[in-house]
């Protein structure tokens, strides 16, 4: 935290625990002092005026001339009521002192339960902050790759949460929380088609991003409607209002498609018999290897409502591909005992890609005696080079943390692509993310970024866990070759050990990028903006404007022509831009 908040946090303390002695003085003191004469049976003072009765028979205060209805009333303690409420509001401010430098920037909704979130959603339908704040705690989206457990919510919640987005989009009039409750019920409620009727109704409304996200719904839950809500569903797209936009009217094309493609599978297939065989078996590796793989997307769906889950990316594939499914077990430890568990890597055969899927879910079972149990599911996409990769890494005294190494997502400060380390640890049969490491962030210029990592380590200092890795962070400039290929000129590299703290707040969770040549950054902008580092890279890279070779002069003058809108030219990178373009023009 900044000194500010030290300062703020540590005043606060202070008079919170000014507030907490007077309060404790006010009700406990008089009964601590008085404890040892009560328990050997001399204390007996008037309940009115306190005054000293051990010499005075009866139960009249000579003192005040109360007389006490019975000899037990002569053994009270004295609390000092209004005192104790003089010193509530005293306790109030140090608390809120404590807090504040962890409630700023909206982290203060983090405390707030979750049904009252629900109850908050109809009426934030200008900001849609609660809505958010629950798509947040269910893993809709963060830095780390969710995790369903099918436990989120209880059905009570769910059925609420069903009728506050519905009351949303009633009281809603702007487009982001209208789709914002949609998006709610489709991913949260077991029984989304319950929102049939409403989305058919949405789809003539005036605002066509409205009727798309209508229709993008509809499309989300065609697994879940049936047969008649299909062909409602499929006609009234059809008969929707076009889109302005050609892209967007495609969508609303495809999305009638898709449902015609799920009605048509039904029919072929026997799904309504191979979902009730899913919704009777054991929950256990072969179980789910047996339901899933070789199999369509159907089956998945009805894995995920036979568990509960929240439904992710990975359902958005053609259910009418047959042998489409693939899974693979992985044999690894998750919690602390000393058997294996199991992860069970699913992804759709048609999205490989130079042998990656592009979406990725696990299935995580603890091993439990003889039994298994289902810890959750977790949600993988954007994995654009290589499929997750799974593995545990423990202390020196035993615990253990689950590392799942990624290659996309999102982050918090915006970018996309990002080469992604997520640690979790697993606390009373919950998987529960502990750090996201992001050490690669996603750069389109011909600056390319390689990054050697040797395997993490789990290091202890001051009660607090800390991940340390051994890092190598290089910069060049990538140029095509006229065969196609790419050769790499080195810029910049940079070596060191560094350190993120596990059991982060949510708040700071990802927010811990390895410092380096481009500091986490885009690596153009790190070479301009840092104050360092130009005057290191400034010579090499006009060495290369002047290299005379063709191919190296065009990548920089790309990169040129990328950033040249975004300096000032009479800045410091403005000026290393202009002796570039010098550079390049004396060729």
């Amino acid at each position: 935290m900044p000194i500010g908040d030290w300062v703020i946090t540590i005043t606060g303390a202070l008079i919170a625990l000014a507030g907490v002695g007077v309060i404790h003085w006010a009700l406990l003191a008089d009964r601590l002092r008085t404890r040892p004469a009560r328990r050997a049976g001399a204390l007996r003072r008037c309940p009115r005026c306190w005054y000293d009765m051990a010499a005075t028979a009866g139960l009249r205060c000579p003192e005040c001339g109360r007389e006490a209805r019975r000899e037990r009333s002569l053994q009270r303690s004295r609390r000092r009521w209004r005192r104790t409420l003089a010193a509530m509001p005293v306790l109030a401010a140090g608390a809120g002192g404590v807090l504040f430098p962890h409630s700023t920037g909206g982290a203060w909704k983090r405390w707030l339960p979750d049904t009252a979130l629900i109850l908050l959603i109809p009426h934030t339908t200008n900001t849609g902050w609660a809505a958010e704040e629950l798509a947040l705690r269910l893993g809709m989206w963060g830095a780390a790759p969710s995790v369903s457990t099918g436990r989120e919510l209880s059905k009570w919640q769910q059925r609420l949460l069903t009728e506050s987005c519905a009351g949303a989009i009633e009281r809603a009039r702007l487009f982001p929380p209208r789709p914002m409750a949609w998006w709610l019920i489709m991913c949260s409620s077991p029984n989304p088609e319950s929102a049939c009727e409403p989305l058919v109704r949405e789809l003539g409304n005036g605002d066509p991003k409205l009727r798309l996200w209508a229709a993008l719904c509809l499309d989300r839950t065609r697994f879940f409607l049936s047969d008649e809500q299909l062909a409602v569903a499929s006609q009234a797209i059809l008969a929707s209002p076009s889109q302005p936009r050609e892209f967007d009217e495609e969508m609303r094309i495809g999305h009638a498609a898709a449902i015609d493609r799920q009605l048509r599978s039904r029919r072929r297939d026997g799904h309504a018999a191979r979902a009730a065989v899913i919704a009777a078996m054991p929950i256990s590796p072969g179980a789910i290897i047996h339901a899933l793989d070789g199999k369509s997307v159907n089956e998945l769906i009805a894995l995920h409502r036979r568990l509960g889950v929240r439904r992710t990316s990975l359902f958005d594939a053609d259910e009418s591909l047959q042998d489409a499914m693939r899974v693979e077990s992985i044999e690894q430890h998750i919690d602390h005992d000393a058997e294996p568990d199991c992860i069970l890597s699913v992804h759709n055969r048609y999205w490989e890609r130079a042998g990656c899927a592009t979406h990725y879910e696990a299935f995580m079972l603890l091993r439990r005696g003889d039994g298994w149990r289902f810890l959750g599911m977790m949600d993988l996409s954007n994995t654009v080079l290589h499929p997750p990769q799974f593995s545990a890494v423990t202390s020196d005294d035993g615990q253990r943390w689950l590392v799942v190494r990624a290659d996309g997502g999102a982050s918090g400060d915006g970018s996309y692509f990002i080469k992604r380390d997520a640690w979790y640890r697993v606390r009373a049969d919950r998987l529960v993310p502990e750090q996201a490491v992001m050490p690669r962030a996603f750069s389109s210029s011909r600056f390319h970024q390689t990054l050697e990592a040797a395997e993490p380590k789990v290091i202890r200092r001051g009660g607090r866990f800390f991940a340390a890795y051994d890092i190598t962070s290089t910069i060049s400039l990538a140029v095509p070759s006229p065969n196609g290929a790419e050769r790499l000129l080195p810029i910049a590299s940079d070596r060191g050990a560094f350190e993120y703290p596990l059991g982060v707040p949510d708040s700071k969770l990802g927010r811990h990028v390895p410092p380096g040549p481009w500091n986490g950054r885009d690596c153009w902008w790190a070479i301009l903006d840092d104050p360092q580092l130009l005057p290191v890279y400034r010579g090499k890279l006009l060495a290369l404007a002047r290299s005379g070779e063709p191919e190296v002069q065009a990548a920089l003058q790309e990169i040129i022509d990328d950033y040249l809108t975004f300096v000032d030219p009479e800045s410091a990178p403005g000026h290393v831009l202009a002796e570039l373009q010098a550079a390049l023009a004396e060729r």
